[in-house]
């Protein structure tokens, strides 16, 4: 029988809510599996697809070419396991995990235990991490290699022996690379890595600085002559390159405020404020619908409650370390501050040419709020040092436990429809009481006298509230969003089953089409390649002529929406009706047989007045567009099966 101190018996008795942390960020990422749904996914996993068979490109038919940071790995997952949705999101998700252990080992470098296994859980149920670990997209990634590079720098700067500095600064580079290749929106991390440099070196380069002001005064003026004019020289040369000579909101450059994850404020760049030559970022603008000043001011609509769990804290936290000089939050504060300040005012190259070149580019494509991913590893850092000092690591375990098990639970109560509505109102109840233990953490940690148990309390409590808030409905980009997301899914999966069973006809490619793709095996094809990837080199097409000519499948959004015209009638339809995200399938049959498929229906509804019979009869007269017919086999739903009639559809059509 093994010793008790043997190694590796030590080794999980010494980290066993390091593991219980990660069994719960695993398990919330596979409850809120996400998969390959949406838009951009679909293009990384195109390219994915086509490096595991060796096809090495330069240039695709999709942007995110130039990010194979992310498609690279996912490609080496499709190599090993075959391609498959859950394939796909093997490497997001190892990324997501991958990056909380690198958050510990900050939070340990910078404050000790307590604040690594806060940091831990915080970020293991951070909603935005959840959310967007199971998705083909940079941002995971992203976070991942940035929070590494942070990391290996914090183990070059201890690090006493030179061999091991190198090493620990080769790691970083690495990481850094990996960041810029997965998206180069990871370029600011640059200036939050000099800051930290500059940061650690203040005492030498106060000595510096000390040393010139004894040198000679001709030698410093002529010195800061040439930099002045170096600076000058280098701000006509950028602004020359300026794509448009205007003022953006009144000098903020950024079509996201910043304000709005925090505070709720909306600010984005509107059409109006843009120059003729701002396609030459390829990014479209907000044209607002109402207006302007509607739009920029605080609204309950505007709301997005993503950060409310961890935002009153995370600003105690900076005063809290302010007023005590704490230098363990040096480098967190920092390096968000850097990054936040950035992402406000800061420019930004579209491309790599862009930056080359020296083109000023204001930052107009913050336009979701995945893009924050990792600027809010050092907001979660800095809420957790902040805990860590109202707490001890003998009682830590129990609060941890607690709120282990009360995340898990929560989850599981929300999927549950009867338990859902309870569920909401008790996670209410934890943003209250967040927001009232916060307020009172601040003078409990300031004031002295208050017994060491009730600050153990205060403290503790908020790690497990903390945790239940943070799967409190929100916004897109939130756990939540996994109800709708799960539902399209579904829809998908069962639209392509159905063309699985159906002739080998073309498949009209829509915009709602190329999420088939995917799922069909890359069978389909894509909506928007050129001719040589259409069919009948697969099923996809963008002729219509040829699907007038052979037949065909058209694929449309929301099963509710009227028809006009008998040749669009719904063949089938997948999900909810009422649901945004269910699908319709139309077929469109040449004239001839489209008559042929009548006759049949008419002569099998004759013998069977079933449901199946009577739908099959008006899709067939739909598609033969015999209005008579379709009258006929309307009157014949509504007689034998009235609580059933598609009724919305049909009354679009009898209208026009």
């Amino acid at each position: 029988m093994p010793s008790r101190n043997h190694p590796v018996r030590k080794f999980i008795a010494d980290n066993w809510l390091l593991f219980a942390i990660l069994l719960l960020a695993l398990f919330l990422r596979l409850f809120y599996f996400v998969g390959v749904v949406r838009g951009d996914d679909f293009a990384y996993t195109y390219y994915a697809h086509k490096l595991s068979q060796g096809e090495l490109q330069v240039t695709g038919p999709y942007p995110g070419i130039d990010r194979p940071g992310l498609y690279a790995p996912v490609a080496v997952f499709f190599s090993v396991f075959g391609v498959g949705e859950f394939v796909a999101t093997l490497f997001p998700l190892l990324a997501s995990l991958v990056t909380i252990l690198f958050i510990y080992q900050i939070g340990f470098l910078l404050a000790g235990k307590k604040a690594a296994l806060l940091s831990a859980f915080f970020w293991a149920v951070f909603p935005l991490s959840i959310f967007m670990a199971t998705q083909v997209d940079p941002e995971t990634p992203l976070t991942m290699a940035t929070t590494g590079a942070i990391y290996f720098l914090l183990m070059a700067h201890g690090a006493s022996k030179l061999a091991f500095k190198a090493l620990w600064f080769l790691f970083c580079a690495l990481f850094l690379v990996w960041a810029f290749l997965t998206k180069l929106s990871s370029v600011p991390i640059l200036f939050v890595i000099a800051a930290l440099l500059v940061y650690w070196s203040r005492d030498r380069l106060r000595g510096l600085l000390t040393a010139l002001r004894k040198k000679s005064l001709p030698i410093r003026r002529v010195g800061g002559g040439l930099l002045f004019l170096a600076l000058v020289a280098a701000a006509v040369f950028v602004s020359s390159k300026q794509p448009w000579p205007i003022v953006i909101n009144n000098l903020e450059l950024t079509s996201y405020d910043m304000a709005r994850p925090f505070i709720g404020r909306s600010n984005p760049v509107q059409r109006s404020d843009v120059g003729g030559d701002y396609w030459i970022i390829n990014r479209d603008v907000f044209d607002p619908p109402v207006e302007p000043d509607v739009l920029t001011q605080p609204t309950a609509g505007n709301r997005f409650k993503l950060f409310d769990p961890f935002l009153l804290v995370f600003l105690i936290a900076i005063g809290y370390g302010v007023v005590q000089r704490k230098i363990s939050l040096a480098v967190p504060l920092i390096w968000f501050a850097l990054l936040f300040f950035y992402f406000e005012w800061g420019p930004f190259p579209r491309s790599l040419s862009h930056a080359l070149t020296f083109v000023y580019v204001p930052v107009t494509h913050w336009i979701a709020h995945d893009n924050l991913l990792y600027l809010c590893v050092p907001l979660v850092l800095v809420v957790s040092i902040y805990l860590a000092e109202g707490l001890d690591l003998k009682s830590l375990g129990a609060y941890f436990i607690l709120a282990v098990v009360s995340v898990f639970a929560f989850s599981l109560a929300l999927d549950y429809l009867p338990t859902r509505e309870l569920a909401l109102n008790y996670m209410e109840l934890s943003l209250v009481f967040v927001v009232a233990l916060s307020l009172l953490s601040s003078i409990v940690l300031l004031r002295a006298g208050i017994p060491k148990s009730r600050k153990t309390t205060i403290f503790g409590l908020l790690v497990p509230l903390i945790g239940i808030a943070s799967l409190l409905p929100s916004a897109h980009y939130h756990a939540w969003d996994f109800f709708k997301e799960k539902e399209r899914r579904e829809n998908l999966h069962a639209v392509v089953t159905f063309l699985e069973d159906q002739p080998e006809l073309p498949f009209f490619a829509g915009f709602n089409a190329m999420p088939l793709d995917f799922y069909s095996g890359y069978q389909y094809g894509f909506a928007y390649l050129g001719e040589e990837y259409n069919y009948p080199q697969t099923r996809m097409t963008t002729d219509r002529e040829l699907i007038a000519r052979e037949g065909g499948f058209f694929l449309r959004a929301g099963c509710r929406e009227p028809v006009f015209s008998l040749s669009n009638w719904a063949l089938a339809e997948f999900g909810d009706p009422a649901s945004t995200e269910c699908f319709s399938l139309v077929r469109s049959l040449p004239a001839d047989r489209a008559q042929v498929e009548l006759a049949e229906a008419r002569n099998q509804v004759t013998k069977l007045l079933t449901q199946d019979a009577i739908s099959a009869y008006l899709a067939a007269a739909a598609n033969a567009e015999n209005l008579p017919e379709f009258i006929h086999a309307l009157s014949l739903y509504a007689t034998y099966f009235p609580d059933d009639i598609p009724i919305s559809q049909a009354q679009g059509l009898i209208l026009a």
